[in-house]
C-alpha cells in the first residue's frame, strides 16, 4: 500500500536535513573515516566471513589490516588526484559499477562500495565518491542488523538489483509507516 501522507513527508524531511547539515559532515569528514574502519571491520566480520562476535582472535585479524590499510591509504592521499587519474579512476570504477550491478551471481557486489568507497575517494581526493558509498553503508548497516539480530531479512523476495535499489530508496518511508503505526499513530 502507498506510504500515508505523514509517513511521506517525515521521509522528505529527512532528505530535507541531511541536505541542511551537509556543511557539518563535511567538518566531520575525517572522524567518519576512522568509524568507517570499524564498520568495515564489523561487516567483513559478520556478513562476509560468518563469524560470531566471541571470536575476539579473528575480529582482530580483520580489524589490524583495516587500520593498516587505512593508514597506507592515508600516507598515499591524492596520490591519483591528477585530472587524468581522477578521470581514469571514476571513469573506470563507474563502468565496473554499471556491469557488476547487473550480474545476479554478484548482486552483493554493488553494496561493497561501501567498504572501498573511502578508499578512491582518498587516493583521488574526491569526497564526493565517498559520500556516495555512505548510501551504500546502509544497505550494509541493515544487513549487519540483520545478522547482529539473529533475524532474517524481511523481504526475501528482492531478488534483483532494481528490486533492492527500489527497497532501499523507499525505506525512510517504509521505516516512517512502520514507526507511526507501532505507535498507533496510524489506522
Amino acid at each position: 500500500t502507498p506510504a500515508p501522507g505523514l509517513a511521506k513527508l517525515l521521509s522528505v524531511s529527512t532528505i530535507l536535513l541531511a541536505y541542511k547539515t551537509r556543511g557539518y559532515l563535511k567538518e566531520k569528514y575525517e572522524s567518519l573515516l576512522r568509524w568507517q574502519i570499524f564498520f568495515d571491520t564489523l561487516v567483513i566480520h559478520q556478513l562476509l566471513l560468518k563469524k560470531p562476535m566471541s571470536d575476539t582472535k579473528s575480529l582482530l585479524q580483520v580489524f589490524i589490516p583495516r587500520v593498516l590499510l587505512y593508514f597506507l591509504v592515508k600516507r598515499n592521499k591524492n596520490a591519483l588526484s591528477s585530472s587524468k587519474g581522477k578521470r581514469r579512476v571514476t571513469k573506470n570504477f563507474l563502468l565496473l559499477h554499471m556491469l557488476i550491478s547487473f550480474k545476479p551471481p554478484a548482486f552483493a557486489a554493488p553494496y561493497l562500495f561501501g567498504l572501498y568507497g573511502w578508499i578512491l575517494a582518498e587516493l583521488t581526493g574526491q569526497e564526493w565518491l565517498y559520500y556516495w558509498s555512505l548510501g551504500y553503508v546502509a544497505s550494509l548497516s541493515q544487513g549487519l542488523a540483520h545478522e547482529l539480530a539473529s533475524e532474517p531479512a524481511t523481504l526475501p523476495q528482492l531478488t534483483t538489483v532494481p528490486d533492492e535499489l527500489a527497497h532501499t530508496a523507499y525505506f525512510p518511508n517504509l521505516m516512517f509507516q512502520a514507526t507511526l503505526q507501532n505507535l498507533k499513530l496510524l489506522q
